[in-house]
């Protein structure tokens, strides 16, 4: 069997942070427990009360040397969501505060060194479009990570 290639091997440390995210830990919420992969933009009358959706977007070039490696940047957003009940939005902050503190581990920004330590970047914070009868609240933090492949070796 192959051996996973680097963009699954970072996906899933960065997915392994966000689910590690557990009060016993020092972050503010549970949310960790209740992550999904992919998109989710409506939590159901069965789902918790607050959830994080992991959502890897397309991956883009940065350079390439035909023959010997490519440098490529892949986006992904990590959504904290919550039911829209009282408040939500103190609910949302928390949670993003959580997502940040998880994902930008200061022990390792190296992912383990799966990347450099410039190669993961935070962009804005967004908020998620509601749409009219939603009962679910939430914002995005964006990420990005820059990371090297060889060629025919990813």
């Amino acid at each position: 069997m192959a051996e996973p290639t680097r963009r699954q091997l970072i996906i899933a440390a960065l997915l392994a942070r966000v689910q590690g995210i557990r009060q016993v830990d020092g972050f503010a919420t549970d949310c960790g427990e209740a992550t999904v992969i992919g998109e989710v933009g409506e939590l159901g009358p069965d789902d918790p009360e607050q959830a994080i959706s992991f959502n890897v977007g397309d991956e883009e070039q940065i350079w390439q040397a035909p023959g010997k490696a490519f440098m490529v940047r892949l986006p992904f957003s990590i959504r904290a969501l919550s039911k829209a009940e009282s408040e939500p939005w103190k609910t949302v902050e928390a949670i993003v505060g959580d997502i940040k503190r998880a994902v930008e581990k200061i022990t390792d920004l190296t992912l383990g060194g799966l990347i450099d330590a410039q190669g993961l970047e935070r962009g804005p914070v967004v908020s998620l479009d509601r749409e009219p009868g939603s009962r679910t609240v939430g914002a995005a933090v964006l990420y990005r990570v820059s990371f090297k492949e060889g060629w025919g070796t990813p």
